[in-house]
């Protein structure tokens, strides 16, 4: 499994506020705080485009999510009124473009111990191809997850900042929107080596209504079908959806896909 570092070579630092940019060549950077806020915002911007993640433990890797381009990086306090901790500007130059892609960040957060990894290694213990791994993983979350599409609905509409699923907490839940499945098959995947993107943005649903949505991307070293109808090109990200497909069934699902109009990603992390 691969993890990010964050060995503080290219830093900048201010009182409480650490942005550690020294592997951006492999798209991403470390934020490190050890204030007593408990909001945190950390805002990415280019020229034409801008995100804002939000930060709820006091160390976490950032995906870079507009890819290689110039960057300011702006690390704020959010509780009650905005103040900014720490600012820097940087030229990012992603060199390993599948390296963001196999560890955790976060918003699919996890590590050697985590209830997630060991039920990955347990399912795929005696399967050696990505592929054959990719089946026994996608196959486990359809099945065993469970989605709510009333709370989807509820949670984006609230739009709450730290509303930030955790890959673990998922497995235990009685309810669970797109968001958590896109982060639990982003942790399976990952942790088995499998390179694996949270895409965000809207989805036409089957209702016929377009609403906030998250899925996933994945990449197998020599393609193939993960589903009797999901097929997997090889060396491409290709999208998957596990929370339509718990709703749509896989036929259904895998037409629907097939359709680009039905989806319109904002990002992919």
């Amino acid at each position: 499994m691969l993890f990010p570092s964050s060995p503080k070579i290219r830093v900048c630092s201010k009182d409480t506020t650490t942005i550690d940019y020294t592997n951006t060549d492999d798209g991403y950077f470390y934020v490190h705080y050890s204030g007593d806020k408990r909001k945190l915002e950390i805002t990415m911007s280019t020229s034409t485009n801008q995100h804002t993640f939000y930060m709820i433990s006091p160390s976490m890797a950032f995906p870079l999510i507009f890819d290689s381009d110039d960057y300011t990086i702006q690390v704020a306090e959010s509780d009650e009124e905005k103040n900014i901790l720490c600012t820097t500007q940087i030229t990012v130059s992603i060199k390993n473009e599948l390296a963001r892609y196999l560890m955790p960040n976060t918003y699919s957060w996890y590590t050697e111990r985590s209830i997630c990894v060991n039920l990955a290694h347990e399912l795929t213990r005696a399967l050696v191809s990505p592929l054959s791994k990719a089946m026994a993983l996608y196959r486990y979350v359809v099945s065993n997850i469970r989605y709510s599409p009333e709370l989807a609905k509820h949670a984006w509409e609230s739009n709450k900042p730290y509303w930030i699923p955790r890959p673990d907490e998922v497995l235990s839940s009685r309810a669970n929107t797109s968001w958590e499945y896109a982060s639990l098959l982003t942790a399976f995947f990952r942790s088995q080596g499998i390179p694996c993107k949270i895409v965000v943005g809207t989805a036409k649903l089957p209702t016929g209504q377009i609403e906030k949505h998250a899925w996933n991307e994945i990449s197998l070293l020599h393609g193939g079908y993960i589903t009797d109808n999901i097929s997997i090109p090889k060396e491409v990200f290709t999208p998957i959806d596990a929370s339509l497909a718990v709703v749509m069934k896989d036929a259904g699902v895998a037409r629907w896909l097939k359709n680009k109009d039905n989806y319109t990603a904002r990002y992919r992390a």
